[in-house]
């Protein structure tokens, strides 16, 4: 990290002996000259400078009234001061103004060289640890931003519009497009994840799909909605209302050609064009998410919606509302099976009652909630019993129970052996403890 430093004095010998016996290219440390206080602060304007090596005695403005100058003006530097022995007390009021050491006169350059050194050390210090805060506040703007706009695409809230960050207040009033981004299968695909593995890969496809929309430059923001999709919203401007189909349609293939080439997973895409209103976000993402639901194909695809929203609820509306809710509960049902949830969670997902939900299910699945979870989690636990050497615990976790004494008495009860049993009958190897 390249430091700049000033030096001040009006001695010409000094001034050219401390720019040439200090190493300061070896330190990584560029240096600036001026002959007294008024014609640093002049330079100072130019660029600020990390820290300043001042005499005190000069003409024009002496080191202590430049001191004082550059903190009323709110210039924050360090500072250390050239005195001689008559001038301590100049130097002792210098301290008060947050200077941060003074050399005596004769110079002792051996000495000078290491406080500058140590100077320099703790300025790179202090400059990293404030990029590593800016860096940690931001991330939790970002967060927080990501948090509000998904209560947006949820339903749940509208927020005001100068909370999202970069997005200025033109791009607000033309409205935004919208891309959803699934994982094909995802709940197939996970069941052979941990709960870690399931964060990591959730991670990584976040993290290309940002770097793929950066390659762009232009405004976004990427939103993971559930576990395996993400919304991509795209603010629009009086240039791209709407996003033309051809434009979008590029941008979908390259996230789902990076999303295969980095993380080896297909995905597939829906689009909204635009302009969509922030009070529409949350119809748009549903009618999208029930077109990538209901997709017959079993390969990647990219869907792109010319209907305008209201043609989105009547292409919905061909389907019973009863339906349309047991899909979409079976598809949060398998992206969740690994996890601790229960009806309330998910009548909540869905805007109904818990009682209304049960009735449902029952009618919809032939059997109620809890049976139909269950069965679920069994079969998924026989499959990796048979297919991996985890331990019985680690394999109760992975299907959602935490305890593996319960877990062994739930797989007892639906299959009459226990799952140590089931192992070693259908593999001949036994179970591992723990």
């Amino acid at each position: 990290m390249k430091l700049q430093a000033m030096l001040i004095d009006d001695e010409i010998p000094i001034l050219h002996n401390l720019k040439q016996v200090i190493p300061w290219e070896e330190m990584n440390v560029q240096v600036q000259l001026a002959k007294n206080g008024k014609e640093a602060l002049n330079a100072i304007q130019a660029g600020m400078p990390d820290f300043i090596l001042c005499d005190i005695r000069m003409p024009e403005m002496d080191g202590l009234t430049f001191v004082q100058e550059i903190r009323k003006r709110d210039i924050r530097c360090e500072i250390l001061l050239i005195t001689g022995y008559e001038q301590f007390e100049y130097a002792k009021i210098a301290l008060q103004y947050g200077v941060r050491d003074y050399i005596s006169k004769p110079i002792n350059y051996e000495q000078l060289e290491k406080t500058v050194r140590e100077l320099a050390e703790r300025i790179r210090a202090d400059k990293l640890e404030e990029h590593r805060k800016q860096r940690e506040w931001s991330k939790v703007l970002d967060l927080a931003n990501e948090k509000m706009m998904l209560d947006v695409l949820m339903g749940y809230s509208s927020i005001p519009a100068y909370y999202l960050r970069g997005v200025n207040d033109q791009e607000r009033e033309m409205g935004y497009a919208i891309m959803l981004i699934a994982i094909d299968d995802y709940s197939q695909q996970s069941l052979a994840w941990n709960e870690k593995e399931r964060k990591l890969w959730n991670f990584a496809v976040k993290n290309v799909l940002e770097e793929t929309m950066r390659e762009d430059g232009s405004s976004f923001a990427v939103i993971q909605t559930q576990e395996g999709e993400w919304c991509i919203v795209l603010p629009l401007d009086n240039e791209t209302l709407p996003l033309p189909k051809n434009d979008m349609i590029r941008r979908a293939a390259q996230l789902q050609h990076s999303v295969q080439q980095n993380v080896k997973l297909t995905v597939s895409i829906g689009i909204h064009p635009g302009p969509i209103q922030q009070d529409q976000l949350a119809e748009a993402y549903k009618n999208i998410q029930w077109s990538l639901l209901v997709q017959p194909i079993k390969k990647p695809f990219i869907h792109y919606q010319a209907e305008s929203l209201a043609e989105g609820r009547s292409s919905r509306s061909d389907k019973k509302p009863g339906e349309l809710l047991m899909i979409s509960a079976k598809d949060y049902i398998h992206r969740r099976l690994s996890s601790d949830f229960g009806i309330e969670e998910i009548a909540h997902h869905l805007g109904i009652s818990t009682s209304y939900f049960s009735l449902l299910f029952k009618n919809y699945f032939g059997e109620t909630f809890v049976e139909y979870v269950t069965k679920q989690r069994m079969e998924l636990a026989k499959s990796y019993l048979l297919r991996s050497d985890k331990s019985v615990r680690q394999i109760g976790q992975q299907v959602g129970y935490l305890e593996r004494r319960y877990f062994t008495k739930v797989f007892q009860k639906y299959t009459g052996i226990t799952p140590s049993e089931y192992r070693e009958r259908k593999t001949g190897r036994k179970a591992r403890r723990g």
